[in-house]
């Protein structure tokens, strides 16, 4: 379940409270700064979902030196209220009970913060989740 790519400077990060089991409850929470003495911003933010892992692409091009885009998004979910992903403030919160139908299954997710002025790009990517469902 660790990232597999560390990100650029003041990358968001996430916690991972336990492995994803069929039938039971599942939480990632993601930071979008690494360490704030107050409440963080609630900058916008979406969550890059696959089935498949795919080589890191560097982004220094597009402005955004030190960020790899690590996930190519097959779903892409916006924090809504009274869904999976949440969001308040400066934290990201996935709440997810996998199906059983999904034991075996592999997932890559990467979060996407909207943070104008941090770079050219105006955003930063989180490192990539792996995660694969469990009995």
């Amino acid at each position: 379940m660790p990232p597999f790519v560390q990100g650029g400077p003041g990358v968001p990060y996430f916690v991972v409270e336990a492995a994803p089991r069929a039938g039971h409850p599942f939480r990632v929470q993601w930071s979008t700064k690494p360490t704030s003495p107050t409440d963080m911003p609630a900058w916008p933010a979406m969550l890059f979902v696959s089935f498949e892992a795919i080589a890191p692409v560097p982004l220094d091009a597009v402005g955004a030196p030190g960020c790899h885009l690590q996930v190519l998004p097959e779903f892409v979910l916006l924090p809504m209220v009274d869904s999976i992903l949440t969001q308040q403030g400066g934290r990201v919160n996935l709440d997810w009970t996998p199906a059983a139908s999904l034991i075996g299954q592999d997932f890559y997710s990467q979060l996407l913060v909207f943070e104008p002025g941090v770079n050219g790009a105006g955003f930063l990517l989180s490192p990539a989740l792996h995660i694969t469902v469990g009995s």
